[in-house]
Parts: structure tokens; C-alpha cells; sequence
């Protein structure tokens, strides 16, 4: 004998997402682990668990974060452009400006797609002694006459 059980919907949260970006690193294009800070005018967005920094909500675009079952008709999609900073707070990577052509279409197939995120290529930063210039002695190199014999 089965048991069914009734469940009782306690609290229901949906919002619609706009775009996810997946940073990259630019040499070996291998996803980026680590926390990187996102940050657009306007705009919220957030590292889920799967390290993609999702554009819940912008400004410019309100209407498309309450429609949850089907997306406004206007404006078109791709037609506003969404630039986002991303910055490494360890210094691995240089500060990078990505932009995303928004709202993104869910009908669409391939790279253009809601569901497909967009790559976000981080170049690794230019080496620099300026961390380790502190370990490097400076009085090791004394000056002094040169004696030969004639």
C-alpha cells in the first residue's frame, strides 16, 4: 500500500535571468575558479555555484526581471548593450570590460541563446617584481677599487 503525501507550497521564488557570463582564463581557456568582482551600472549580478556571474536584474530592462513565463516583446533582443567590469581581487588577472548585447532571446539556437552563457576572457597580469623588489637587498653590491699587478 502507497502512502501519498500532500505537499503544502510554503513560498515560491522565480525570477527571470537575463544572461550569465563565464569567465575565462584568455591563455589556457580553462573556467576561472576563483572570485572575481562583476560589476555593471545599474544591474545585479551574482556568482552562483557553478562559478557563472548571472545578470538577475538592470535597470534599463525592468520589465524582463518580473516576466517570469514569456519575456516582454519590447526591446528587441539584442538591441541594449550591458558593459561589466570584471576585476580580480588577488591581482591574477587584469581588470577586464565585457560587453553583453541584451535581452537575450530564449528561442534562439546556438550563442545568441538565453540558456548558452557568454564567455568572458581574462588575460592573465603582466609580471611584476613589484611584491618581491621588497626581499631584494640592496646593499649587496659594495664598490671598491680594483688592485693589479703590473
Amino acid at each position: 500500500m502507497s502512502v501519498v503525501r500532500q505537499f503544502h507550497e510554503l513560498e515560491r521564488l522565480e525570477w527571470r535571468v537575463l544572461a550569465a557570463l563565464r569567465p575565462v582564463d584568455g591563455t589556457t581557456g580553462i573556467a576561472l575558479r576563483g572570485r572575481l568582482e562583476a560589476s555593471a551600472v545599474g544591474a545585479r549580478i551574482a556568482r552562483n555555484r557553478s562559478g557563472l556571474y548571472v545578470i538577475h536584474e538592470w535597470s534599463r530592462l525592468p520589465t524582463h526581471a518580473a516576466a517570469f513565463d514569456a519575456p516582454p516583446a519590447l526591446p528587441a533582443p539584442g538591441s541594449e548593450q550591458l558593459a561589466i567590469t570584471l576585476r580580480d581581487p588577488g591581482g591574477h588577472y587584469l581588470p577586464r570590460l565585457a560587453s553583453i548585447a541584451l535581452p537575450r532571446d530564449p528561442q534562439a539556437v546556438g550563442g545568441n541563446s538565453l540558456f548558452v552563457a557568454v564567455v568572458a576572457i581574462g588575460h592573465p597580469g603582466v609580471f611584476s617584481l613589484a611584491r618581491w623588489s621588497l626581499l631584494i637587498h640592496t646593499g649587496f653590491h659594495v664598490p671598491h677599487a680594483t688592485r693589479v699587478r703590473a
